[in-house]
């Protein structure tokens, strides 16, 4: 593995107007988050990610495999009303692979049980849950992130995958629910 890793080091830097890039862990995301993103991305991004120790936990990362994508909109929907315990609607996001048909049918699914949804930052400014694709967040964190997402095998298999993984799991600063969609409906090919 290491052999490897120098060898696509030696490569890269060979090239011209390239640079390497650094993947780190957000020091505001809770240990939990950090260790779980960590032990899931490690193998799929071509360098290790590095990180300042998480000073706070918080409880467990929830990671939930859905077999249709239907039954993973209603996890979704669960895990946002067991949330809102704890998170007002403006603190939690909702981080999906799919295209923008997909955001657009799970905003009207949680629409369907009265939860406020937003599809923009302005939105969010009156409570709602954001609904978006992880590069809509970059940037920006939430208390709270709910991924719906295809299994961790794609996500290990392609870096496309892996870095909007990356995106939306250091997007979480307290709690972090991921949903894998089996049948691997949680990538669909149009993206934002």
């Amino acid at each position: 593995e290491q052999k490897a890793v120098s060898e696509v080091e030696a490569a890269i830097g060979g090239l011209p107007h390239t640079k390497r890039i650094q993947f780190s862990i957000n020091y505001r995301n809770s240990k939990e988050v950090a260790e779980f993103f960590v032990k899931r991305l490690s193998g799929a991004l071509p360098w290790r990610l590095v990180s300042e120790l998480p000073l706070f936990e918080c409880g467990d990362v929830v990671s939930i495999t859905a077999q249709t994508e239907e039954s993973a909109w209603n996890h979704v929907a669960g895990a946002v009303k067991q949330l809102r315990k704890d998170f007002r609607y403006r603190d939690m996001a909702i981080v999906s692979f799919g295209g923008v048909g997909q955001r657009r049918r799970i905003r009207d699914f949680l629409k369907g049980f009265n939860l406020p949804v937003a599809t923009s930052f302005e939105d969010v400014e009156r409570d709602a849950i954001m609904v978006c694709h992880p590069r809509v967040l970059k940037g920006h964190e939430k208390k709270a992130v709910v991924a719906l997402m295809p299994p961790i095998e794609i996500l290990a298999k392609k870096f496309k995958h892996a870095m909007n993984g990356y995106i939306a799991f250091s997007r979480a600063r307290d709690r972090l629910v991921v949903v894998h969609v089996a049948n691997d409906a949680g990538s669909d090919a149009e993206e934002e």
